[in-house]
């Protein structure tokens, strides 16, 4: 944890930590206004500004709660306007060509993220949930954007790729295609 103050309360067993806190456990960085530590570490609630990040994802909101259990991500809550960008590797055409990806956005009240071996396994989001889904131009297997809306939304993920979105309750979607037509 870095920040401007950090502060220790032995009698709670807590750590405050205010003014440009920067936290890193695992593959995740994390950043915010401030931030309440437990001194096992295994949970940490940042205020303000949050913004973290784990490999290709990104993850915004007004509050987030990390959870871990012995230093290994295990849930990620966030709270107040959360929006989540995740991006996959796109199957193109270029042998030499692995940075372009296929990019996936989830706004939400509230979005829980779980993970299993430091990767995500599984996203819900609750309250005004919406995903968007847009393909990299340069993807010889998808097309179209996908935006869908609903009161929740359950991301499912395998070996770190989204498999299967479910929308549940006053479910919305449009397909975009390539050329611009609703379908």
């Amino acid at each position: 944890i870095n920040a401007d103050t950090i502060q220790f309360f032995a009698q709670s067993d807590q750590v405050i930590a205010i003014s440009n806190v920067k936290i890193k456990q695992g593959s995740l960085n994390a950043e915010s206004d401030s931030a309440e530590v437990l001194s096992s570490g295994e949970e940490i609630a940042l205020f303000g500004n949050v913004r973290a990040s784990q490999h290709n994802s990104e993850l915004t909101g007004k509050q987030m709660i990390v959870k871990s259990q012995e230093k290994n991500l295990e849930k990620i809550e966030v709270y107040g306007g959360g929006e989540a960008i995740f991006r996959q590797l796109a199957q193109t055409s270029f042998e030499n060509d692995s940075l372009i990806y296929n990019e996936s956005k989830l706004t939400a009240d509230r979005i829980d993220f779980f993970f299993a071996n430091d990767l995500l396994h599984l996203i819900k989001a609750q309250g005004n949930s919406w995903t968007y889904y847009t393909p990299a131009p340069e993807d010889t297997t998808s097309n179209g954007t996908n935006v869908a809306s609903g009161d929740s939304t359950t991301l499912l993920f395998i070996n770190s790729e989204l498999s299967e979105v479910k929308v549940v309750t006053s479910a919305e979607g449009t397909y975009m295609n390539p050329v611009g037509f609703d379908s």
